[in-house]
Parts: structure tokens; sequence; C-alpha cells
């Protein structure tokens, strides 16, 4: 094995490893409890690559794209070399961003940003502007 070979190889493990724990603990909880430090709701903490059900409910009756517009602006600007963050809903891949104007926003139990590196590990290739991340109620 080459060595570019092996230091993508150790770059892409090295990734998973950060995106699996943030995912387990997007907050620091666990940490907070080790130093004894609260933390506030995720609600209240205004994560930049999470919206919750919390701050979704102020758009019931108003469309995911709408939401995000309002909460997470830069989510929907390009990226690098003009390309947008695709979308991935409940897992499957969709190939327009404004499909989220046919989702309700009250239908959305949470949305993430995912970079295009976390995005290539979770769903492979074809996502160079990243993925927007939608998970649906009752899922």
């Amino acid at each position: 094995m080459s060595f570019q070979r092996s230091a993508t190889l150790a770059l892409v493990f090295a990734v998973s490893a950060c995106a699996s724990t943030s995912a387990r603990d997007p907050f620091g909880e666990a940490a907070a409890r080790r130093t004894g430090r609260t933390t506030a709701a995720p609600a209240d903490r205004g994560n930049s690559t999470w919206i919750t059900r919390s701050e979704l409910a102020e758009y019931a009756g108003d469309s995911a794209y709408r939401a995000i517009e309002q909460i997470r602006r830069r989510w929907l600007a390009s990226r690098r070399g003009g390309q947008i963050a695709r979308v991935v809903i409940d897992g499957s891949y969709r190939t327009d961003i404004g499909q989220l104007r046919s989702i309700g926003a009250d239908a959305v139990e949470e949305l993430r940003l995912l970079s295009a590196g976390e995005a290539t590990i979770k769903y492979g290739t074809g996502f160079p502007g990243g993925a927007i991340d939608v998970l649906m109620r009752g899922r």
C-alpha cells in the first residue's frame, strides 16, 4: 500500500471517529457531567450544524426550506466551487434542495448539515457541497 493511500485511509478513519463521537454526544453532555459544568438545552445552544425539533416548532405551517432559511441561512449558500448542499431525507438521496419546500417543518424531527467529508463517509461520493440530512418525525 502506498504512503498516500495509507494517509488517506488514516484521514478517513479520523474524520469518521470524530463524526460518530459528535453524533452520539452532539452538545458535549458527557463532558459536562464529567467536569460538573452545566450545559444549555440543545435548542438554546444554537448549534450551527444541527436544527432540533424545538427550533423547528416555531415554524409549524412553514416549509422545512423556510425554517432553514430563517434559522441557518448559510446552509443554503453555495460552497466550494459553487456547490450547494444536497438533500438526504431519511437516508434517501434527493437531487434538489428545493424539495425541502414541499416538506412541512412540523413533519421534521431534526436537520443536520454534513460537511463534504462527513457526507462522503456516511453516503458515499457525490456530495462536494456537503449534505442536509433530514430526519422525519415518526420514522
